[in-house]
């Protein structure tokens, strides 16, 4: 506990970790920690709302662009890959081997520098405007077109030099089996 900082932990989930925290928490005699459980749907984005900052110590696949849809900068370590392209707009740290101590700093750097944490909040969008289902599915499309226009040339290619070939339909795109 930090005389310099007064933060209120909000902890969400249902994890194997749930019961030691609340111990420790309570050894501790921390008041500022909430333990929430699990939340869903409006409880879970009225709370979201109400933060200023997501940190994410393990895996958590979508929490990124669901802080992200609440304006929440994050703290997270490296998990899967997609905190990479979702917080390369100056919305979030990603920590390489994310410590109490590293954790700590970052967390302080952002509380002491309020116009920091704004700018990232309003960075917080221009990830979703790059990564969403219109532009995955715009880029699945031109990765079919190219597939098609790549099995023209191909079938060109094929049909000069081998006959063994048969096509086998997939998704409108020709693989081919020998």
């Amino acid at each position: 506990e930090d005389k310099e900082l007064f933060i209120n932990l909000n902890i969400i989930g249902d994890g194997n970790e749930k019961n030691s925290l609340k111990r420790l928490s309570k050894e501790l005699g921390l008041k500022n920690v909430i333990f929430h459980g699990r939340l869903f749907g409006n409880e879970l984005s009225q709370l979201l709302f109400k933060n200023h900052l997501l940190v994410m110590p393990g895996l958590g696949g979508l929490v990124v662009s669901e802080a992200l849809i609440h304006d929440l900068p994050v703290i997270c370590s490296v998990g899967d890959g997609c905190e990479v392209d979702l917080l390369s707009f100056n919305n979030g740290i990603i920590l390489e081997n994310m410590t109490e101590i590293n954790l700590y700093e970052k967390i302080k750097y952002l509380y002491c520098n309020r116009k920091e944490l704004d700018k990232m909040k309003n960075n917080c969008k221009k990830a979703l405007l790059t990564y969403n289902y219109d532009t995955y599915l715009k880029s699945i499309k031109n990765c079919l077109k190219t597939c098609e226009w790549n099995q023209y040339s191909l079938d060109f290619y094929l049909e000069s030099k081998i006959k063994i070939l048969k096509p086998v339909k997939i998704l409108s795109v020709d693989i081919f089996v020998l």
